[in-house]
């Protein structure tokens, strides 16, 4: 009895060290912040790890994750009236459908005749959690700090139960019936912004190509990409490696998240195998490596040469390598630029772009490529770089820090400046 009650405290004890240990870069901001997130995921991480063995099943159930931030959500918005809109501003939520989406949809209610633009928001979440009603309140400081017009948040289908195109014809739709019914919801269809954060970066890239080439709609007037999810061919680029250096697998977001969320949204399934081949660019053919669209997109050589400190960064020493049999079960889904916006030939005549990145975030090198690809096409993009930030900075009040009041100004203050 004593050996059993010995063994549990050591074991207990071994296991919280584990969870309670986050390595803690000095020149981060917002430290508690990131902290409490990295052993909150972690925690919920092994409850998901332990509901899987328990259950037998054969993939991990993402819905253990998003109902502990669901709670957590409808726990802090007991906060949500001391949440301040701008002086004097009237700003009312509506639930309610978009053809056949379910949106939060923000507007004033001052009375006034004139059409006003609009900003369409997509969370984040890895494609795989997340919602209206866990980010409502990011949102709803979105619609006070945009007072005078109107903000839509959307409630996309998720992965793994909805892969692939799910989450992107949701958006989609719901930008499409925006602009289709402008008149109905007082909006200028001409004056209409599309963003997002992370994954929310991610499908803002791929609808607003797709509201590009439909010669029935006017063009999205700006798209904005926090901290965007844009890739899912290089996983070794300087950020990735930056990230394995300074946290292992001792962060919330480690390396082979990325991975999973591709899995998850490819086709519904969650592959270890696949995975593993992914974090080491096993995933993709010589040939593919090879291209000129691939040394085009994801050359090392655009990443400011600061970013790639010998410290914590290899170059490639070889694209002559591959896991053919994986690549040909991949190529036909992420070769669509549906699913990798990335990859689109003519990047000419898209919207103007504001992009944020994070040091601290192995995604940081997405938003670079990005970047390039447009600014080479000649479209109007600014980038900024928050060096100090990490992946998913909260930017709303109460939590965020001065470098998440900064990212807020920021992103707030060009769509501003540009509707």
């Amino acid at each position: 009895m004593r050996l059993s009650t010995a063994m549990f405290i050591l074991v207990g004890g071994v296991y919280l060290g584990i969870v309670l240990y986050v390595p803690m870069p000095t020149d981060m901001d917002a430290k508690m912040e990131f902290y409490w997130k990295t052993v909150g995921f972690k925690f919920t991480k092994s409850i998901m790890y332990l509901e899987y063995l328990v259950r037998g099943g054969s993939t991990i159930d993402f819905s253990v994750l998003q109902n502990i931030l669901t709670c957590l959500a409808t726990v802090y918005r007991v906060g949500a009236p001391l949440i301040r809109n701008s002086e004097g501003s009237t700003v009312t939520l509506d639930d309610t459908t978009f053809d056949g989406v379910r949106v939060l949809f923000y507007q004033r209610t001052d009375g006034s005749q004139e059409k006003r633009p609009a900003f369409i928001y997509l969370h984040g979440g890895g494609l795989t959690i997340g919602s209206v009603d866990i980010f409502e309140i990011g949102t709803r400081e979105i619609a006070g700090h945009l007072d005078g017009m109107v903000v839509i948040s959307v409630d996309y289908r998720l992965a793994p139960k909805h892969p692939f195109p799910a989450a992107y014809d949701d958006g989609l739709a719901v930008t499409k019936w925006l602009m289709r019914h402008a008149d109905v919801y007082g909006v200028d269809p001409t004056r209409i912004a599309v963003g997002g954060d992370s994954a929310g970066g991610y499908l803002t890239a791929a609808i607003v190509q797709a509201i590009h080439d439909d010669p029935t709609l006017p063009n999205v007037r700006l798209q904005v990409h926090l901290f965007p999810w844009l890739q899912h061919f290089d996983y070794q680029t300087p950020s990735y490696q930056k990230n394995a250096h300074v946290f292992g697998e001792k962060t919330w977001l480690e390396n082979s998240i990325p991975g999973f969320c591709f899995s998850a949204y490819f086709n519904g399934v969650l592959n270890d195998s696949l995975v593993e081949q992914m974090t080491t660019n096993n995933h993709t053919s010589a040939a593919f490596k090879n291209s000129p669209l691939y040394r085009k997109i994801f050359n090392h050589s655009l990443i400011p040469k600061d970013f790639r400190d010998p410290a914590h960064y290899t170059p490639p020493q070889s694209s002559d390598f591959g896991n053919e049999a994986i690549w040909n079960e991949l190529k036909d889904v992420v070769l669509d630029t549906r699913f990798s916006p990335i990859l689109r030939e003519d990047m000419r005549g898209l919207p103007k772009a504001y992009i944020a990145t994070c040091g601290y975030d192995p995604l940081r090198d997405d938003g670079i490529f990005y970047f390039h690809r447009l600014k080479d096409a000649g479209v109007d993009v600014f980038w900024v770089n928050y060096d100090a930030a990490f992946h998913g900075l909260d930017w709303y009040h109460p939590l965020h820090s001065e470098t998440g009041k900064q990212l807020q100004r920021g992103f707030i203050n060009f769509i501003k400046d540009n509707i």
